[in-house]
Parts: structure tokens; sequence; C-alpha cells
């Protein structure tokens, strides 16, 4: 399946919320709505959907996506520019790349969405001390994720799981689109458990740490916490 097709998939699996897009957005939303003017940081940005749709009529000055894809780009700068309402600027390049070499600008907001997990353990405390050091003091790092459930001690038990649940009931998705979806997971996904992406935030120095959501099935989270 091309790059292209993947993120065509990746539409219609937000579009029938396998993934609780809709409980994200909601939640983000309520996030950019409790400060003030924003400056965001987007890591892993994708189509910048979840931005466009949390932010609707609240005062962003600015906001940076950055993803490594060059489709996903391209759909975000099609998304930002319809809505029309955020200034914005885009970057293709990997996610540790860019937090590694950034300098200068800071941001009110960082989001970490459905990115972390792509990580080793390292690169995740990493990703997350780079964070805090490009926030603006009081800042807010938005993030959401997909989380192993307590007992689920090896990240091939969360695989199998997740995989059962995309065969029993993403039936929006062809056989063969949920095929290359599994292997991406067995592939890439290398989740925490929600104590202990917990404890990965509070360890990089971020403060007021809460869990917005998570979803019947234990397999997705949301967390947001201040930069002191």
């Amino acid at each position: 399946m091309s790059n292209f097709d993947f993120w065509d998939t990746y539409e219609r699996i937000v579009g029938h919320d396998y993934m609780c897009h809709r409980e994200i957005t909601l939640a983000y939303g309520e996030v950019l709505r409790r400060s003030r003017t924003h400056s965001v940081l987007d890591l892993g940005c994708g189509d910048a959907s979840v931005f466009v749709r949390a932010s609707r009529g609240l005062p962003v000055a600015h906001y940076r996506g950055v993803d490594q894809s060059e489709d996903a780009i391209g759909r975000a700068e099609r998304h930002l520019s319809l809505s029309g309402d955020v200034p914005f600027d885009l970057v293709c390049r990997d996610l540790m790349g860019f937090v590694e070499n950034h300098r200068g600008a800071r941001y009110t907001d960082i989001v970490l969405g459905y990115v972390l997990h792509h990580f080793s353990l390292p690169e995740k405390r990493k990703v997350l001390h780079r964070c805090r050091e490009l926030m603006e003091s009081e800042g807010t790092l938005f993030l959401f994720d997909v989380a192993r459930r307590a007992g689920e001690t090896s990240y091939a038990a969360y695989h199998e799981r997740l995989c059962r649940e995309i065969d029993g009931n993403w039936d929006g998705l062809s056989i063969d689109e949920r095929s290359v979806v599994k292997e991406h997971i067995r592939q890439w996904d290398f989740p925490e458990g929600v104590d202990e992406t917990r404890k990965l935030i509070e360890e990089a120095g971020f403060e007021k740490v809460s869990l917005r959501f998570r979803d019947a099935a234990e397999f997705y989270v949301v967390f947001a916490a201040t930069r002191g």
C-alpha cells in the first residue's frame, strides 16, 4: 500500500472514530479554551485535522506542524488553508531530528499526538525533555497516544489485543487495509502503560499531569500537563 493509500485509510479510521478522535478533539478543545492566546507546536501533526477541529474560534496566534510524511504535510496544508483561521507553517522532518536541533522559538502549547509510542523508552524521555525546553513557562503539553492496559507486560500482548479489536470491529476498512494497519502496529507500536506514561511526563519536569481520557477498551489515552 502506498503512503497516499495509508493516509486515505487513516482518514477512514478517523471518520469511523476507531481511535477515539472525537473524544481527543473535545479534550484538546477544553485545554485550549482554558488559557491565553496560543502558539502551537504540533509534533507528528499528520493531516492537522485534530487541531483544526479543536481550535475553531479560539485565539491561536500561530501553528507549526511537524511531520516526516510529505503526504501528511500536504493534507495538513489543505486543511489549515481551508479553515483560514490561523497563521501556520509546516515542517517536513522527522520528529527527533526537529526537537534535537530546533532553537529559538518557544511555544505555549506542544502537542504529541499518536507519535510517542513509535520511539524507544530512552527516546521517549528525550522527546519529552526537549518538549519542556521548547515550551514557555506555564505552557501546556497535550499528549494523546496508545497505551497498554494494567498487567499487559509486553508489547506483543498489546499488539495481539489491538489486532483482535481491529479484526472484530473495524469493519469500515477492507481486509487489505486492516492487514496493513495490523502490520504497522506490530512493526512500529511500542506503547507504555498509563502509569508509566504519566511517570515519563513527570520525570521530564512537567507538573499538574492529568489524565483527561481513557477509553473503555483501554487502548487510548489523553494527558495534559503544564511546564512549571
